[in-house]
């Protein structure tokens, strides 16, 4: 199928297919019904049927109606709306950023942790559940990133249960003196957005991830940057800029410091590059104007971190 509707792919992840694409308003019209229902024919022949969830989602209501009517006179029907929900995660098509669901995953973390603080009374171990148990409930949330208030809102809720806090004590300080600062809810929840997303760049056109970078930054230059966020790409970028980060490009950023990093998202270790010097940065920023410097001066190596050439 894919070699007959070149450039147009099916994909698999999971038990889902899903059919992502972009392009003008013309090119999509023109393609995408054609593979849509080839792919809905070869389902049919081997006696397969269409989950009735399936939903078509686009950046314009007219472009899904037409789609939509191009893929009904050949018998294949399917829903359209202005977003679509998979693995917990909101979908939109690029038109706005919906965050219904991550209101849902934090109110469930919130039970989670009001179980865990119960718990907490009778058994100290009980404080293990907030990373293991609580935590994972966030799940997708790396898909459309949280927002510097959603992640202390986060943060807060996962440490309650840990018991490292005094009252009126300071939370980053107490997390730093236990050696949690690497499970630090504020630091894990942004570096996964970030990375999440700089894997999906690296199997996706680098001239298309380009263009769409460039449009981006220019409505996330102004005020209330998370207001102009509408997804995966404007959420790492927004996140990058909170973290003190200035992605000027796709594939180069200059940290806090004004150095420069270089990406290159054929290297086959780039997530773990990414996360490592990420970490770094943000702990520096988090952690570094505490009293912590004397604890962080043992635990942030710095040998193997070297900024890339401009």
């Amino acid at each position: 199928m894919h070699a007959e509707y070149m450039p147009i792919e099916i994909k698999s992840f999971v038990d889902d297919c899903p059919q992502l694409h972009t392009g003008k308003a013309q090119f999509l019209v023109q393609h995408v019904p054609k593979a849509a229902v080839a792919f809905a024919q070869k389902l049919r022949a081997r006696n397969l049927k269409i989950s009735p969830k399936t939903t078509l989602v686009c950046s314009s209501m007219q472009l899904g109606r037409n789609i939509q009517q191009l893929m009904a006179e050949q018998d294949v029907h399917i829903s359209l709306d202005s977003s679509g929900r998979d693995v917990g995660a909101d979908f939109s098509g690029g038109s706005r950023r919906r965050v219904s669901i991550q209101d849902y995953r934090i109110a469930k973390v919130q039970s989670s942790v009001n179980a865990i603080s119960m718990l907490g009374k009778y058994t100290k171990q009980a404080a293990k559940l907030a990373f293991t148990n609580a935590k994972p409930k966030l799940y997708a949330m790396s898909a459309m990133g949280l927002s510097p208030t959603k992640r202390a809102k986060c943060r807060s809720l996962l440490c309650r249960p840990l018991g490292v806090r005094k009252t009126g004590g300071c939370l980053t300080m107490a997390m730093a003196t236990h050696r949690l600062h690497y499970k630090d809810p504020a630091l894990t929840l942004a570096i996964d957005n970030i990375l999440d997303c700089v894997i999906a760049i690296a199997q996706s056109p680098l001239k298309l991830t380009a263009i769409a970078w460039n449009r981006t930054m220019d409505n996330l230059s102004t005020n209330h940057r998370w207001a102009h966020v509408k997804g995966p790409l404007s959420s790492m970028m927004a996140t990058l800029i909170d973290f003190n980060w200035a992605p000027e490009e796709y594939d180069k950023w200059y940290d806090p410091s004004g150095k420069v990093w270089n990406i290159d998202y054929s290297a086959p270790n780039l997530a773990s590059m990414v996360r490592e010097v990420l970490t770094h940065f943000s702990l520096l920023r988090n952690y570094g104007m505490t009293r912590t410097n004397f604890i962080l001066c043992a635990m942030v190596p710095l040998t193997s971190l070297t900024p890339g050439k401009p």
